[in-house]
């Protein structure tokens, strides 16, 4: 381990040693809502995470795991939170950062502005916002986000078709409180990186709250040339309370981005990253990555009777993409020359969403009986256009790159432009039942989905749309098991997701909805009064009906063509861990979280995906002092390591077929003082400035970390 990192984390451990036997007196939280300290009982909707008992970096409840607020404890599935002190420290635009850290499982498949990643193995292809889907690839901007939550494996019980097989990314905004918090953050760091955010909340009467978020960023990223992260962003929010038990919470937001993160390429003699000066690329000053983000979102949650709890919502989320990118074709190592075009991707996709849901509570003797019922739809409308064009320059000498090319009005292949129209509708049932002194928990359900959508080219979508529609039952089913002894809970959860499939395979027969299943074992704990918690979970998940490519045969409908099929399949087998601690003592806080993930990631050829990993661990460290002459200082390090991947050549790159791309390690570290209202901080990302690769779609298109990364922020809160 490096020194300093080592350091850190010595400090931290030495606090633990020394003061889990001398426990200071809890702190008075500031902020706390008046009507507490008057002795009033504050009941809250089971539709409201109640975080009062969270300390440090342990989140301990979530609506996630069960569609009411539950303890992790209490949840059978592996969930892992980042919450808003961690996101803090970690001072970081990147929610990935702040993601691995919690999740360690969570890997990058590629650094495009369109970015994607893999949880336990599996592709999430877009992220969730407050419950709703929010049409990015588990990327945005942390302005008006409070924590992000991991949830880990199949989850289509509560996220429908959204849950992906290995897991969610849910992305949990800021609430309106009842008393008034304002503060401005400004940052300046490495490669020109400012930033500057607002956010302020409090109550306008006695039943009105509100909250506001302003957010920007500017930054040159790298070394490299032509790079860039620049967004815009400004949301808000409102609860209003209709009646003593009746709420409604409005909340929407307004964003756009236009970041340029500079690729380099694998060097084909020696099949790795191409050894050239630090500020060298190969991509062209006109890119362009512009996107907007739209949405909002209403919800009425009311108590109908002492024992019936209802939620009803709308969800509005408009997104846009107008893309234009050169992007290298093939390779040509004797020429030292790339092939290029420029590719144009155009998209602007709707959504609306709404839902109902109803909680109740009943005892029948022994047993306590949470039954959770309800339905939602999601219409989803979007526009695609995909073309490319000639460059002026076609060929680029990749060793001596010259940025004159320029797009031409040639246009190379044929026009993607199509219109896709599609509705989703659910309906569930699930019960919670608690016996032997809540001890034993059993969770059960079933969820009914339909899919319809229509899609075709524009010229030819007056009645020749390609229809595909269908529907699929899940279940999910659940034991907890705590008392082994009491700060012990022992899990088991069996749950699936579901995907529908848009097409036909070879023999013209609509394909089937691809199914995951997962069987997960795990133990949770909680010691010292909650402030050691430990988790371990061994998983395995399938997904079946995966599309597979094939040349058809003499007794096939088109013999030597390609052809569809669905019989394909991808595993993983694996075991996930986590250790999280924030402990008070006289001298100091300490707050730790630690993770570790082994898998075994199979596709439907029996060998590992690319960009899959199949090993990570982490952890983030923190010293908070109480006393002495560095009274109010604190210090952080972080770690990461990501086992290798592959990533898949191009035309005229020599055999074999993918590259390695080897493990990477980095270190983070941070300092922070506090003084009044006032708050100074410094970060210093990849402390040993290693040159390493975050992601790549192929050996021609490779991101790379930026290297080693200052940043310093003052934040006043008043």
């Amino acid at each position: 381990m490096v020194p300093l990192a080592t350091g850190v984390l010595s400090l931290v451990l030495i606090g633990a040693l020394n003061g889990f036997a001398q426990e200071a007196p809890p702190a008075s939280k500031s902020g706390a809502d008046p009507a507490k300290s008057k002795g009033d009982t504050l009941v809250l909707s089971p539709f409201t995470v109640t975080t009062d008992a969270d300390t440090g970096y342990l989140s301990k409840s979530t609506i996630s795991g069960t569609g009411t607020d539950e303890t992790l404890m209490k949840i059978p599935q592996t969930i892992q939170i980042a919450n808003q002190e961690l996101i803090s420290d970690l001072a970081s635009d990147d929610p990935m950062q702040a993601i691995e850290m919690v999740s360690g499982s969570t890997s990058r498949r590629s650094f495009n502005v369109g970015d994607d990643t893999f949880v336990w193995g599996f592709r999430v292809s877009s992220a969730m916002k407050d419950g709703v889907p929010y049409s990015t690839n588990a990327t945005g901007t942390l302005y008006d986000v409070d924590r992000i939550e991991v949830i880990k494996g199949p989850a289509a019980m509560m996220f429908g078709q959204n849950s992906f097989t290995g897991g969610v990314i849910n992305y949990v905004t800021r609430q309106p409180t009842k008393v008034a918090k304002y503060s401005i953050r400004a940052s300046y760091g490495s490669y020109n990186d400012r930033s500057l955010v607002i956010n302020a909340s409090g109550p306008l009467t006695s039943k009105l709250r509100y909250r506001a978020d302003l957010g920007a960023t500017d930054s040159d990223y790298s070394e490299r040339k032509f790079g860039q992260i620049k967004n815009r962003f400004a949301g808000g929010g409102m609860e209003y309370d209709l009646a003593a038990k009746t709420k409604l919470a409005m909340d929407f937001s307004y964003g756009t981005s236009d970041s340029v993160r500079p690729k380099t390429i694998i060097d084909p003699a020696t099949r790795e990253l191409i050894k050239m000066p630090d500020d060298y690329t190969f991509i062209q000053p006109w890119q362009r990555y512009p996107i907007t983000q739209a949405r909002g979102k209403a919800t009425l949650t009311t108590a109908l009777s002492e024992h019936v709890d209802s939620r009803s919502f709308v969800a509005y989320n408009n997104s846009t993409n107008d893309w234009l990118r050169d992007l290298p074709s093939s390779i040509n190592p004797t020429a030292r020359t790339l092939a290029e075009n420029a590719s144009h991707f155009d998209t602007s996709r709707h959504f609306v969403s709404f839902g109902q849901d109803f909680v109740v509570r009943a005892k029948t003797g022994p047993l306590d009986h949470k039954v959770l019922f309800g339905g939602d739809q999601r219409n989803d409308t979007q526009h695609n256009l995909t073309e490319s064009f000639a460059l002026s320059k076609p060929t680029l000498n990749y060793l001596n790159p010259a940025f004159d090319s320029v797009v031409t009005t040639t246009r190379i292949g044929a026009i993607n432009d199509n219109n896709i129209s599609s509705r989703t509708s659910g309906a569930y049932f699930q019960e919670q039942l608690s016996f032997w002194n809540d001890r034993a928990k059993l969770l059960g359900g079933m969820r009914y989905n339909e899919f319809f959508q229509t899609s075709g080219q524009i010229a030819a979508f007056n009645g020749t749309a390609t229809v595909s529609q269908g529907s699929k039952t899940i279940g999910r089913f659940g034991v907890i098991l705590q008392g082994f002894p009491q700060d012990i809970t022992i899990h088991y959860n069996r749950s699936q997701s579901f995907l529908y499939n848009g097409g036909v395979d070879y023999r013209d027969i609509p394909l089937k909805p691809s199914v995951g299943l997962n069987n997960e074992v795990g133990v949770k704990a909680m010691f010292f009064n909650g402030a050691l918690a430990l988790s371990a979970t061994y998983f395995n998940i399938e997904l079946d009906n995966v599309r597979v490519l094939f040349t058809q045969g003499p007794g096939d409908p088109s013999p030597g063509a390609s052809g569809v099929k669905q019989d394909g399949k991808q595993t993983n087998k694996g075991v996930d861990l986590s250790v999280g601690m924030s402990k008070e003592f006289d001298s100091g806080i300490v707050n730790l979280i630690a993770t570790y993930y082994a898998g075994n990631t199979l596709n439907e050829a029996n060998t590992k995906p690319v960009s899959a990993v199949n090993n990570t661990y982490s952890f983030l460290a923190t010293y908070g002092i109480r006393k002495g002459a560095l009274k109010n200082f604190k210090l952080g390090s972080g770690y990461v390591f990501k086992g290798e991947r592959t990533t898949p050549t191009a035309s005229g790159f020599p055999p074999p077929t993918t590259v390695k791309l080897p493990a990477y390690n980095v270190t983070r570290v941070f300092a922070s003082y506090t003084h009044g209202r006032y708050s100074y901080q410094l970060n210093v990302d990849n402390l040993f400035d290693k040159i390493y690769v975050q992601g790549a779609e192929s050996v021609l298109w490779v991101q790379t970390d930026p290297g080693r990364v200052f940043k310093g922020t003052v934040t006043y809160r008043f």
